[in-house]
């Protein structure tokens, strides 16, 4: 009985070493998973031999933009041309009064300036730059606080006329620095597509204004002393008729 009991014991012990044996083993050929966000995350993976691949994903293996061929990038080069612009740059708004902004672009192939092009009595300085511009243009100005009818316009520009666009401005809020975005985009035709236009921005200006009611009071207030001194005056001239009148009545009574 004794021999029994001691047979078992050795047959558990046994098949217990050998169960943390296998284990043991299986642990030490997991694959891990590690790495680092600022660099490259490595992924391991057993191979057939134990050893542990390493894939790391880093800039150079990640997916690029295809680059553009170089016989298109001539193609849209060969579109732009030079050009004079001229805008006109309002300092101060009244509320709910409208202001207009003009736009002229002149290409380089003419003796006209841009600047010419605008109106005369534009309020604000005339700003004069160079840049670049296509037969198709589009200029966008655009404000928060103002009212813009039709504020993006498309025209065509011809090498030896000058193009004007025109916009009615009218801030509704009150407030100093208020912020006019002017955009200017040449719309460039695509090569793999006749019927769709690329536009690619030419320039981009932000127009800061104030924006008062002030000079509307200012100016009622003027034109009230100017009624005002009307009435004074006629006032004045009534009560000069009467005083002469009286006198000329007591001396005939005298």
């Amino acid at each position: 009985m004794k021999r029994i009991v001691l047979y078992t014991i050795a047959v558990v012990v046994l098949l217990g070493a050998a169960a943390v044996l296998f284990l043991g083993s299986n642990f030490q050929s997991t694959p891990e998973l590690s790495g680092s966000v600022e660099h490259a995350a490595k992924i391991g993976a057993p191979t057939s031999g134990g050893n542990e691949l390493i894939v790391e994903l880093n800039e150079s293996s990640l997916p690029r933009q295809p680059a553009i061929p170089q016989s298109m990038a001539d193609h849209f080069e060969s579109q732009l041309k030079a050009a004079s612009l001229a805008f006109n740059v309002p300092e101060r708004m009244m509320l709910n009064q409208t202001t207009t902004i003009e736009l002229a672009i002149a290409p380089a192939t003419q003796d006209q300036q841009a600047a010419s092009v605008l109106s005369s009595g534009l309020s604000g300085q005339v700003v004069i730059e160079g840049t670049e511009y296509s037969l198709q243009m589009e200029a966008r100005l655009i404000g928060e606080d103002f009212d813009i009818p039709e504020s993006r316009q498309r025209k065509l520009v011809l090498p030896n006329r000058p193009s004007k666009w025109v916009w009615q401005v009218t801030p509704r809020k009150v407030g100093e620095q208020k912020r006019i975005t002017l955009e200017i985009s040449a719309l460039l035709s695509n090569p793999q597509n006749e019927l769709s236009l690329l536009p690619v921005q030419t320039l981009q200006r932000v127009i800061v204004v104030d924006v008062t009611f002030w000079e509307k009071v200012i100016g009622g207030l003027q034109s009230l002393d100017t009624v005002q001194a009307s009435i004074a005056g006629v006032i004045g001239l009534g009560s000069t008729v009467l005083a002469a009148i009286g006198w000329f009545r007591r001396r005939k009574s005298k």
